[in-house]
């Protein structure tokens, strides 16, 4: 019996800092760069969640 809830962690090279949390067995991650969107993949929920990447 596992904790069903993943957060999503955000290393710079230097430091590490949670940018999303309480996702339902987060299982892979990818990048759209020319639309500036993270995808994050939730098959407990059959989900895609999508997130804007802030710009620095």
């Amino acid at each position: 019996m596992g904790f069903s809830l993943s957060n999503i962690i955000y290393f710079d090279g230097e430091n590490y800092r949670e940018v999303a949390n309480g996702i339902a067995y987060a299982n892979g991650i990818n990048f759209n760069a020319k639309r500036n969107l993270i995808f994050v993949a939730s098959p407990r929920k059959f989900l895609i969640k999508v997130y804007r990447k802030e710009q620095n």
